[in-house]
């Protein structure tokens, strides 16, 4: 089975080695470092995993010289398409593994790669504009209120 990462409904944006996603349809925005952002881009569908795990391994060498075998980055990928369909941000995943990475494993990973999907819920335009008229017209009531029986004259 190949994973295919979803796109629509989805505004993304690069920050340094990192990659904001924001999600129309739930209002979440997704960070996804360097891994996750990796495996999201290249899962079209069409590659496998082991083929997305040697697209992995190239750029982590080619990028920061950092070496990863050929077990571990599969586990990786694994990893990262698990964490992503959490999120929502996969049309098609892969099935549940029974097989969970051991702490020897985990271990040889460095903790920098490790696929990291961090996501936070944002407001909609329509409640941020609740919060702030309501907070500015509270304000602007107390400063024009007029003293009872004072009618101007």
């Amino acid at each position: 089975m190949t994973p295919l990462s979803r796109k629509e409904q989805l505004l993304t944006q690069r920050v340094g080695d990192e990659l904001v996603v924001y999600d129309e349809q739930s209002h979440e925005a997704h960070r996804l470092n360097r891994t996750a952002a990796e495996v999201w881009e290249q899962a079209d569908g069409a590659r496998t995993v082991p083929e997305l795990a040697s697209s992995l391994r190239q750029s982590l060498s080619a990028e920061g010289g950092t070496e990863v075998g050929d077990q571990e980055s599969e586990e990786l990928v694994r990893l990262a398409l698990d964490n992503l369909d959490r999120a929502g941000l996969l049309v098609r995943g892969l099935p549940a593994i029974n097989e969970p990475m051991s702490r020897r494993q985990m271990l040889v990973i460095a903790a920098a790669l490790v696929p990291v999907v961090a996501s936070i819920v944002a407001p909609t335009p329509a409640q941020a504009q609740t919060f702030f008229s309501s907070s500015s017209s509270s304000s602007s009531s107390s400063s024009s209120s007029t003293t009872p029986g004072n009618t101007g004259t």
